[in-house]
Formats: structure tokens, C-alpha cells, sequence
């Protein structure tokens, strides 16, 4: 069983279109846990196959603007006026693409290796849209108790690890509370009864091993992992890629860091004062 603490990561977001690509592939992953099949060229095939299959949820991680001449009123829920822009997410152009010929032909200007050629003739041969400069994206390292609080955070696109899918096969990690100051690294029971004096510490690793152990023996009998994960705490690491504009990532701080709602969560202030050193 290994135990670690919450980390907040601040991406360096894409400044073409290419990047756009990639970013999107690189947030998607984090579902299965399968960054390590990315390469070069991976990303055309990745989205492709998001599009294809209706996983559109993972295009929202990337934010486009189109110039307000386009349109005299908002065409999407999802979308927003900017100064002197249309501004959404790629999954809301994608659904103002299916009736709106011209942002069809945009986006496949934009995107020649996702979208094909509408057969309507269009007079741009450049794109008209633009990268959304606001945007931001935030890698964060949490357990699942706190995660099910951030995914209520409705404005911010998020993309969450899957217990569903990624097995854990090798030994479950846990977050551990800041409050326990115990130490990252490999725990079981021999290390626990020669360094743990703290009760909480000790009911808290006894815990984990004790789910991670009824998580193990679920997979041994066969059951799926989607199967056995309801054998795993709250406790477990999850990883979460949320993206967002900034007047959504400003409501964000103001909620879970000035707690202008109310008291915040130890463990969601922990994970936040990260993000606020991250620049939130």
C-alpha cells in the first residue's frame, strides 16, 4: 500500500491548434491512466475516436473564440459574448457545428485532421477562431471523498481517473490527510507497529490496508474492477484534470479557498492553498 499527499499541477495551455489536440488527449488519459501510450502523433487519433464513440465531455478541456459578428444572439446555452468574441468550449462548437454551416466550416478549418470537409462551399480559406487566452486547466491529485466535491463545480470541465477501469492490480494508493503528518512512501503492517504511535495514524492505515486488502482479494476471485472498487475507502488517490475560465476558476477560490459559503472541508483547503501557489 503506498500513501501519498494532494498535489495541484497548473498546465501550460495550447497555443495552436495543434496543441489543442494534444491537451485534449492529454486530459483524457487521465480516465484510464494511459498517458504513457501518448506519442507524437496520437492525439488525431485519440480526439477522432472521443468524437466517434460520443465522449464529448473531454473536448470541453480546450476554449475557442469566434469573432460576435458571427451571430447576433448567443447560439448555445454554452456559449458566452467576450468583448468582441463568441466564446465556448469545443464540445459547444461541435453541437453549434451540426446546424450552423458556417462554424462547420470553421472548425474544420481549425481542425483539417479531426473534421471533414463540409460539401457547402465556404468562402474562408483561413479559420476565424482563436484560442480562448482565459482558459485554464488544473492537474489535481486528491482522494475521492474530496473529488466528490469538486465535480459539483458544474462550470468547470472536469475529467476524472476511472475506478471502473483502472485496475489496481499492483497495490492501491491512498491520500492521507495533512492533519496526520505521516510520511509518503510503501506502508504495511510490520512499518506501521514500529513508527505509528498516533492512534488516528494508526486507525487510518489500518483502514487502507484493510481495503486495499478486500480490493485485492476481489480481483483474485475475478470479480472487475469496476466490481471491486466498492471495496476501496475514500481514501483512495484519484486524479482529476479541470479546466475553466477565469470568472469560474474566481468563483472556485472564492468558495473553497476564502470560503465564502461557509467552512470548507480540511482536506479541500489543503488541495486548494496547492493550486493558489500553483498562481489560482
Amino acid at each position: 500500500m503506498k500513501v501519498i499527499k494532494p498535489k495541484a499541477t497548473k498546465l501550460f495551455m495550447p497555443q495552436s491548434f495543434k496543441q489543442c489536440l494534444k491537451h485534449i488527449e492529454y486530459c483524457g488519459r487521465v480516465a484510464y491512466k494511459s498517458e504513457d501510450w501518448i506519442t507524437d502523433d496520437s492525439s488525431v487519433r485519440f480526439v477522432r475516436s472521443l468524437i466517434s464513440r460520443g465522449h464529448l465531455s473531454v473536448l470541453r478541456h480546450v476554449s475557442l473564440r469566434l469573432p460576435s459578428d458571427y451571430f447576433m444572439t448567443a447560439p448555445s446555452p454554452y456559449i458566452y459574448k467576450v468583448g468582441g468574441f463568441w466564446v465556448g468550449n469545443l464540445q459547444a462548437w461541435l453541437d453549434v457545428g451540426r446546424w450552423s454551416d458556417d462554424v462547420s466550416h470553421e472548425l474544420y478549418l481549425a481542425f483539417p485532421q479531426i473534421f471533414d470537409k463540409p460539401s457547402t462551399p465556404y468562402y474562408r480559406l483561413e479559420t476565424s477562431f482563436s484560442i480562448d487566452d482565459d482558459y485554464q486547466t488544473y492537474k489535481l491529485i486528491t482522494d475521492r471523498g474530496v473529488s466528490h466535491e469538486l465535480v459539483r463545480h458544474t462550470t468547470l470541465a472536469v475529467t476524472q481517473e476511472s475506478s471502473r477501469y483502472c485496475k489496481y492490480g499492483d497495490g492501491v494508493t491512498f491520500v492521507v490527510p495533512e492533519r496526520l503528518e505521516l510520511a509518503e512512501g510503501f506502508w504495511d503492517g510490520w512499518r506501521m507497529a514500529r513508527q505509528i504511535s498516533s492512534a488516528e495514524a494508526s486507525l487510518f492505515l489500518e483502514s487502507c490496508l484493510s481495503s486495499e486488502s478486500h480490493y485485492l482479494s476481489a480481483l483474485e476471485m475475478g470479480l472487475s474492477p469496476q466490481d471491486a472498487r466498492g471495496m476501496l475507502n475514500h481514501h483512495v488517490k484519484t486524479e482529476l484534470m479541470m479546466s475553466g475560465s477565469g470568472i469560474s476558476w474566481n468563483h472556485f477560490k472564492n468558495v473553497r479557498f476564502y470560503e465564502s459559503t461557509g467552512k470548507v472541508h480540511p482536506q479541500m483547503l489543503e488541495l486548494t492553498k496547492l493550486m493558489v501557489k500553483e498562481g489560482l
